[in-house]
């Protein structure tokens, strides 16, 4: 929204665009929500009132293509992004007087049954799943042909737009999302619930590092997904599974380690595992090739998780782990056996001879502090017993002594 906002400034010319470019920097620097950017403006003084009353009604009328009291009990901010299925809004729960995230079913699909069966599928998936690690559902419904769904708001940014932003993310924070992520796939499991679409664009990143799964547009009950017709291909075709580019009905949660796997890649190398022209030739790619090495992408990771990530990759489902639980236990020998890159493990035994050489160490020291003060004490006692000694009596003193009075 800042950048928009400082874009618009720019583009009515009331600002240029090195002013904009040095309040944007020092209002991120200060961690200043987004939707505070006007006020930002004023305070320094960049803006007057007026201009920044008007940059707001363009920058609505630019981002939010409805009215904002559409729906009852809900103020409709900013739209968020956009997508296949709809939009999704930042609004106000008025009775709550919290941010929520707002998802609304494009205008084009809400006269196709399919859609908005799936739409409302989605919402009763996010129902059933209570984690720290997933977006958590808060209503869902329809107003004068509007079908909307409300969700927790995160303050942050998806995946895809920190590889983006970074290129390559680092091997901790790689891990550290992995096995969120695996917990949340976990919770969804014991509950059936296969998601079906893992990939970066689903995966939100909040402010302080959290990892939480979203958009259950494709989930299904593993007991209902063969409902699903065969010559169906769901998911994204760069993380798409094998078995889901075959278009086969019987997908459960071995697909999603799989688009799990493709994911960390894509974070480790900061590209999918497979490109091309055309959706079906990625597919395809998934069908009949190996993930590139890592080692081809100058990656430096402990060899276990190579291995791990390999795992989850195999072509076939019966060749990886079979639960995300497997997997997390896997992340957690390998946290306990592998230091991160470029660390050394410092074990027990490393321990024990750094105790060790400690100790040696100290009787040195306490040998030569004992020798020290013994020599100190010596030279002490030598010179006593000289200034003690009586000295000798000078001839002529003899003499005068030894002379009758």
């Amino acid at each position: 929204m800042a950048k928009q906002f400082g874009k618009l400034a720019i583009e009515q010319g009331y600002l240029t665009p090195e002013e904009v470019g040095e309040a944007l920097k020092e209002f991120y620097a200060k961690k200043i929500p987004e939707q505070e950017i006007g006020e930002f403006f004023l305070k320094k003084k960049l803006l007057t009132r007026a201009q920044v009353q008007r940059l707001r009604a363009l920058y609505q009328k630019q981002n939010i293509d409805l009215d904002p009291h559409i729906l009852p009990g809900y103020h409709i901010l900013q739209r968020l992004g956009k997508g296949g299925m709809g939009a999704v809004y930042k609004a106000i729960q008025k009775s709550m007087e919290r941010p929520v995230a707002i998802k609304i079913l494009s205008p084009q699909l809400t006269q196709k049954k399919e859609y908005v069966e799936r739409f409302f599928q989605e919402a009763k998936s996010v129902a059933k799943l209570n984690h720290p690690n997933i977006i958590s559902g808060i209503d869902v419904g329809e107003h004068q042909g509007i079908y909307y769904f409300v969700m927790e708001y995160v303050e942050g940014e998806n995946l895809r737009r920190k590889i983006k932003q970074k290129g390559k993310l680092p091997y901790d924070e790689v891990l550290s999302i992995t096995s969120q992520i695996a917990q949340a796939l976990q919770h969804a499991y014991e509950l059936g619930i296969v998601h079906r679409d893992i990939k970066p664009d689903n995966i939100l990143i909040t402010n302080t590092g959290q990892a939480k799964l979203c958009d259950l547009g494709l989930a299904k009950e593993s007991w209902n997904i063969h409902s699903e017709p065969s010559e169906t291909v769901l998911g994204t075709p760069h993380y798409i599974s094998p078995e889901q580019a075959k278009g086969e009905a019987q997908v459960d949660i071995r697909s999603d380690i799989y688009s799990l796997g493709a994911t960390i890649f894509h974070m480790l190398t900061g590209s999918p595992p497979f490109d091309g022209e055309e959706p079906v030739e990625i597919m395809k790619k998934h069908l009949q090739l190996p993930f590139p090495p890592l080692s081809q992408f100058q990656v430096n990771v402990p060899p276990k998780f190579a291995k791990i990530l390999e795992k989850m990759v195999q072509k076939k489902p019966q060749d990886r782990f079979q639960t995300p639980q497997q997997l997390l236990d896997a992340l957690d020998e390998l946290q306990k056996s592998s230091p991160p890159p470029g660390k050394q493990p410092f074990s027990k035994k490393n321990k024990k001879s750094s105790r060790h050489t400690s100790t040696f160490s100290s009787s040195i020291f306490q040998s030569k502090k004992i020798w020290a003060i013994s020599a100190f004490a010596l030279l002490w006692i030598l010179l006593i017993a000289f200034l003690a000694k009586p000295k000798p009596k000078s001839t002529q003193t003899s003499a005068s002594s030894s002379s009758p009075s």
